[in-house]
């Protein structure tokens, strides 16, 4: 397989070691609006302005390779989606935009945009495997899993650890993203229609298996939930995590902090967020990183439902390697860019077995594709199923 990794930020860089140690790949081109100064095997490095579609296009038409891998940012998901179009080639990415949907007829009051583009694609005769990350990605997978061991599926609930294991203010990722996601609104699915809910409501103490046990979890906006119930038929679903670090975000949303509407200070206008962003730390450096050797990311995904006529509850729970672990592969990734890259990864190896045409989330892969990447997550991390007679 030969392949097209677009982002040598914190997720792609790491997402180019783990497939370059893969026999299986035969090539990766990195391409990014940077130059990387990096030697790693198997790999290319190019500076290609990816936002410029010209440039973009010039770049795939040399054909790198055959799949092209966004980890980047999701702001390129459409470039990058009609430049494959362009070009044939098949599409893969970790996130949507997630903007508020802008049609009086949608169904949802987010927009998953890259299922536009469905009939382009099959028309094509190529794919596109959106939000293929660790969350989203994985966990759609598992809510899959999990509805697939009943018959009548009544609830899905996704539950996320994000423990960075530190009193300080901690980025393991993009703050404009993060803090973005924090201030929008949760979509929950409720009696089969699409509902938003209050930034940081839900609240509720949730049993987590050890190492965690019983923590408060908070309803958060993420795109799992803009498919899962377009694929999957299920009457409620939500999405809630836990966060060490919370109560500082709950007062920065309270106060007003993470708005987007710019306000007068002195003789310009900023808004909140922008402030935020630019006084809050950066995202911690990989020599940075020891003091967080706690840090961990975990998640837990469970159905409630009918087989037959018993009430049963099916439980995935995958807990990722700490912080102390990461730092032992020598990797240079974080509690969270690790988790999402051998997830990507996961995703990646499993590409050239897609057989379906379009433009899809996980939780709709061909069963067999599905199991095979279990299989694999069960030797990246540690992983258990349940299931519970209610």
């Amino acid at each position: 397989m030969r392949v097209i990794v677009v982002g040598g930020g914190a997720v792609g860089i790491v997402l180019c070691r783990l497939l370059s140690k893969e026999e299986k790949i035969s090539s990766i081109a990195c391409c990014d609006i940077k130059e990387i100064k990096q030697s790693i095997n198997k790999v290319k490095f190019f500076k290609v302005n990816t936002s410029d579609k010209k440039e973009l296009e010039k770049f795939l038409k040399k054909k790198h390779g055959d799949y092209v891998i966004n980890t980047a940012t999701s702001w390129l998901n459409i470039t990058l989606m009609e430049a494959c179009l362009a070009h044939g080639l098949n599409y893969m990415d970790l996130s949507s935009m997630w903007n508020p949907s802008k049609s009086k007829k949608a169904k949802s009051p987010y927009k998953v945009e890259q299922l536009d583009y469905h009939d382009k694609f099959k028309k094509k005769k190529i794919f596109g495997l959106i939000n293929a990350g660790v969350a989203p990605g994985i966990d759609n997978l598992l809510a899959r899993q999990c509805a697939d061991e009943l018959d009548e599926v009544d609830t899905i609930k996704i539950r996320l650890i994000d423990h960075s294991g530190s009193e300080e203010m901690y980025f393991s990722w993009s703050k404009q993203v993060l803090l973005d996601e924090l201030a929008s609104k949760p979509l929950i699915y409720q009696d089969g229609e699409f509902k938003q809910a209050d930034a940081f409501s839900g609240l509720e103490e949730f049993e987590f298996p050890e190492p965690f046990g019983k923590k408060p979890v908070n309803l958060i906006c993420q795109e799992e939930l803009g498919t899962i119930p377009l694929y999957i038929k299920v009457k409620n679903v939500d999405e809630k995590d836990y966060d060490d670090q919370m109560p500082k975000q709950k007062f920065l949303y309270a106060y007003g902090f993470l708005s987007k509407e710019k306000i007068k200070v002195g003789g310009c206008k900023i808004s909140p967020l922008d402030f935020t962003c630019k006084i809050l730390p950066e995202v911690s450096k990989a020599e940075e990183l020891k003091k967080y050797g706690r840090a961990q990311f975990a998640m837990l995904v469970q159905a409630e439902g009918k087989k037959g006529e018993q009430k049963i509850m099916v439980r995935n729970w995958a807990v990722f390697p700490t912080q102390e672990e990461i730092d032992n592969m020598q990797m240079g990734a974080n509690f969270m860019t690790y988790p999402t890259a051998i997830s990507t990864k996961l995703f990646v190896m499993v590409l050239d077995k897609i057989t379906e045409k379009g433009v899809f989330p996980p939780e709709a892969l061909e069963k067999q594709v599905r199991e095979e990447i279990i299989n694999e997550l069960a030797k990246c991390c540690a992983f258990k199923k349940e299931i519970i007679n209610l």
